[in-house]
């Protein structure tokens, strides 16, 4: 604030004088527009560096975002396989048993009975 107010009497005492002489109104005027010029690049800079920042973090978000999904993918893969094991398990155990059942022990037993015993 206070440069802007120093360049504002800078340019009030530089707009007397160069009322007198038209040369110094004329690299005023120049100077006046080259520190126009140079705002207006700072200004196009920010806008392009915050820009960026934002395309950065969106960058980042969907990153995040992807693995977060790959992790709950292989997650839920990893219990599926789980349950199938789970359900192998069960239905072997189920069979067994059921074979058990077909099992009989008799003092005389076929050759058929005794296989399928062992089993």
């Amino acid at each position: 604030a206070a440069a802007a107010a120093a360049a504002a009497g800078a340019a009030a005492a530089g707009a007397a004088s160069a009322a007198a002489d038209p040369e110094a109104k004329r690299r005023m005027e120049e100077a006046e527009k080259k520190r126009a010029a140079e705002l207006a690049a700072l200004q196009k800079r920010f806008e392009d560096e915050a820009k960026l920042r934002k395309m950065d973090e969106e960058m980042k978000k969907k990153e995040a975002a992807a693995a977060a999904a790959a992790e709950a993918r292989k997650r839920e893969q990893m219990e599926a396989q789980k349950r199938a094991a789970l359900e192998r398990e069960k239905e072997a155990r189920r069979l067994q048993k059921e074979r058990d059942a077909q099992c009989v022990i008799k003092p005389v037993m076929s050759d058929d009975d005794i296989a399928r015993c062992r089993r």
